[in-house]
């Protein structure tokens, strides 16, 4: 009896030390992130729209916009489906942009249009909008 007692509470001590070692979370190993944020500041005949860009190496992610300091879309999604020109959707808002945007560009590239689609057709929010350099370069600080 007093060996089975042993023998017991032997097994448990055992189990025990089992379970802890495997309840321990394994350090996963951290990726070096690649995100790069980029904001550009644009004059849109007598508006401001300002756009934060975010890349995933030199891949458009996504954008965030605000036209006069309101937000209009948040996080619009890059579309690849636009071969013509760079464009992100979301929803109802779209932004297009001349050709050659990328990270490398995104301070220098002009903003073709930012629209909302409404029921009778597409609202234009911004057109012809030109590059801030100045501005651009304060918000990159």
């Amino acid at each position: 009896m007093k060996y089975l007692k042993v023998l017991s509470i032997a097994t448990l001590v055992t189990l025990a030390a089992a379970c802890s070692q495997n309840d321990k979370p394994k350090q996963m190993e951290k990726k070096p992130s690649t995100s790069l944020v980029k904001n550009a500041v644009y004059n849109c005949g007598g508006k401001t729209l300002t756009v934060n860009y975010t890349f995933e190496g030199k891949t458009p992610i996504s954008a965030t916009a605000y036209l006069d300091n309101q937000r209009i879309a948040r996080e619009m999604p890059f579309d690849d489906s636009y071969k013509s020109l760079p464009t992100f959707k979301l929803d109802n808002h779209r932004l297009t942009l001349d050709d050659g945007f990328g990270p490398e560009t995104a301070t220098t590239t002009d903003v073709v249009t930012l629209t909302e689609a409404t029921k009778a057709s597409d609202k234009i929010l911004a057109k012809n909008c030109m590059i801030n350099a100045e501005a651009t370069a304060k918000a990159n600080q």
